[in-house]
């Protein structure tokens, strides 16, 4: 077992690190990854190389900003940065949110590579997010690594009280994560991180463009020694680029944190509210006046503590959903749907350091209930919707799940092998496993080969179990979703370079879908026998300024290119989700400065979607089009000032990503920050 080796450090006066964040949560954190030394370190024990260290931890403490892509640690034998890892990962930084021309956290994901995001509108109304050809449902949603997946329905795991201010970091791990964080991480997770700030901070943010939209939000922080403090709140609305397309939302997210001598304890707490025109989200043209609204509650609690050679982790977690859809929105009586989910989640780990690697075990419980007027088994008693006279829930639905897994990570010399077992419990779906091994081996400096197998499971949700209105209709006797994943690739990373190719595939069994095999109006749930996934993905960055100097105008340019096929079970069958898939998609990102303080950044993607639908007005079958979009940002700092001018799709072409939903065409955002930071903190 090779051992950290600090040079010209005091290790009194070290600073902990576990990679990827400053926060104990953050996926590869989650994956058991755990390091000691002066400098930042990315990590994650489950796909990359951990150190030995003196003291097991897992935050990032450091009081300045760090490139990631020139932190190092110094080992007995090479380097180690963050592409290291042995599992495809993808970092958005809180730098590459500022640069980038979005509206919302949807479009942030969209230009990642093997993501797809399809949405029911701009500035995240409704997405659908996607890995490597999965379905919207198989990609598990975190925020601050607490899962927050809806068991309603995965067309409201978006559904964050977050804004793009918020964040500080976003992971993003392709692949099958069930092993590491349960059921429902099938084909993928990502992880959204918010910020800790150590100073104490204020920052206003406003911004107005295109259909009437407009976007503020607030934030601060406090910081008193071991106690700190951060709050926001934001608000954004349009009046819809076509009919019945307008949309209010509200959020509001406090995060606290204190330290102490027996560990640390981390709070957040956070609310948002959508109200939205949803014009043709999931009805015929007959129906272009639906209307949707949505709450949701969240709160957690966490727990963590250290010893020389162990990390202890609990946390506690609730969230509150509700969703209130009407078919028309001006005459609710005619069909409206109520549903209120309610979620209870109780976990823990413990991490063990010894001389045989790095040991893991840990469990969560989690309880899901929902209250519906459709969805769910049959009430003794209705009960009146709050908030809402004349509406009662008429059916309810619980399930309890509990997971336990151990993990171990061992290495010798250019191996690194990593392996573990998720064991699942559900009332509903019995006992079920989720085992996985990852290996890599380090060719030389700053290249590496890995390989990974992954077994991976997916529950059903609600709406797919019961739904039973118009032309859907639910399978109360669906099964668990499952699929074995292989993947091979190499990675290539310098100061300079960061590349990688993946190739995976992955045999899916009983994958759910709502499918319509004889050519009926009815859309039914049912699984499906076995699909097969192949693909690759290719990444590419370039950070000129490393060759050159700080001088040169281009700062960064980014490529990616995925390809993805799926064999159909037959060709009688034809799907909404699961063959709707994202075939081939192309990304390029160029940053560079005009002059002075005075930058611009422009994004580039092309898309071409396997699958077909039903077109509203001619009733005919049609392909997806493939398409290419541009989007623009310019813009000036000047101290704690910033303006910015940003537009999104130059070319006004005209796409969808959902049949009969037109996306915009071009728009325009126009806006300013300000941050006011003092300057004495705290470490």
């Amino acid at each position: 077992m090779k051992k950290l080796i600090y040079k010209n450090i005091n290790i009194r006066d070290s600073i902990n690190f576990r990679k990827w964040t400053r926060k104990n949560y953050a996926v590869f954190n989650s994956l058991k990854k755990v390091i000691k030394i002066s400098s930042i370190i990315i990590g994650y024990s489950l796909v990359s190389k951990p150190v030995i260290s003196q003291v097991i931890t897992d935050t990032i403490v450091i009081g300045q900003s760090v490139d990631l892509d020139e932190v190092t640690i110094e080992s007995t034998r090479v380097p180690l940065i963050y592409s290291e890892v042995a599992r495809v990962v993808t970092i958005i930084t809180a730098d590459d949110i500022e640069q980038s021309p979005v509206n919302g956290v949807s479009d942030l994901l969209n230009y990642s590579i093997n993501v797809d995001v399809r949405q029911r509108g701009l500035n995240d109304v409704q997405s659908d997010v996607s890995i490597r050809g999965g379905s919207f449902e198989q990609t598990l949603i975190l925020l601050n690594g607490i899962m927050v997946n809806d068991p309603q329905t995965g067309h409201h795991n978006m559904d964050l009280p977050i804004s793009l201010n918020d964040i500080e970091k976003i992971e993003i791990l392709e692949g099958p994560g069930s092993r590491i964080f349960g059921p429902n991480a099938f084909s993928g997770a990502i992880n959204i991180i918010t910020k800790t700030e150590t100073k104490n901070k204020f920052g206003l943010d406003a911004s107005a463009g295109s259909y009437g939209s407009y976007n503020t939000s607030v934030s601060g922080n406090i910081n008193s020694g071991k106690f700190n403090n951060y709050l926001s709140v934001s608000k954004k609305a349009s009046n819809g680029h076509i009919h019945n397309t307008d949309f209010t939302f509200a959020n509001i997210f406090y995060n606290g944190n204190v330290k102490s001598n027996f560990g640390d304890l981390d709070y957040q707490a956070g609310y948002t509210e959508k109200a939205f025109g949803a014009n043709n989200f999931y009805g015929s043209k007959s129906y272009p006046d639906q209307f949707e609204r949505t709450k949701t509650y969240f709160t957690s609690l966490k727990y963590k503590a250290t010893t020389n050679s162990i990390r202890y982790n609990q946390n506690l977690y609730y969230k509150l959903h509700k969703d209130y859809f009407t078919i028309i929105r001006e005459k609710p009586e005619i069909w409206t749907n109520n549903h209120l989910t309610a979620i209870y989640g109780l976990g823990g780990s413990i991490n063990i350091n010894n001389k045989i690697g790095i040991s893991s075990l840990g469990y969560e419980f989690r309880q899901e209930n929902i209250l519906s007027n459709v969805l769910g088994e049959s009430m003794i008693d209705s009960i009146e919707v709050k908030g809402e006279p004349g509406f009662y829930y008429y059916r309810e639905g619980q399930r309890n799940y509990i997971s336990l897994y151990a993990e171990h990570f061992y290495e010798y010399e250019r191996f690194t092998i990593s392996g573990g077992i998720l064991a699942n419990y559900n009332n509903h779906f019995n006992l079920s496993t989720s085992p996985g091994i990852d290996i890599s081996y380090r060719i030389s400096n700053g290249m590496k080969l890995y390989g990974t197998w992954n077994r991976s499971i997916r529950l059903p949700t609600y709406t797919e179990l019961y739904y039973d209105i118009g032309d859907q209709k639910g399978n109360p006797d669906l099964l668990p979703e499952r699929a074995e994943t292989i993947e091979i690739g190499t990675k290539y990373s310098n100061r300079f370079i960061h590349s990688h190719l993946s190739l995976f595939k992955r045999r899916g069994y009983d994958l759910i879908d709502w499918v319509n095999p004889d050519n009926d109006i009815i859309w039914e749930t049912m699984n499906l026998t076995k699909i097969n996934s192949y693909g690759l993905g290719l990444f590419l960055k370039i950070k000129p300024t490393i060759i050159f100097d700080d001088s040169f105008p281009v700062k960064k340019i980014t490529v990616s290119y995925s390809y993805i096929k799926q064999d159909k079970p037959g060709d009688e069958l034809r799907s909404r989700y699961v063959m709707d898939y994202l075939k081939h998609k192309g990304t390029i990102g160029l940053d560079h400065v005009i002059y002075k303080n005075i930058g611009a950044s422009w994004r580039i993607m092309a898309q071409d979607r396997a699958g077909t639908y039903t077109a509203f007005y001619t009733l005919q079958e049609k392909k997806y089009e493939p398409f290419i979009t541009i989007d623009g940002k310019l813009s000036w700092k000047f101290k704690r000032i910033s303006f910015f001018i940003e537009t999104l799709n130059i070319m006004g072409i005209k796409y969808y990503d959902f049949g009969n939903i037109q996306m915009p065409g071009r728009s325009f955002q126009i806006g300013l920050k300000l941050n006011f930071t003092s300057e004495q903190h705290s470490n």
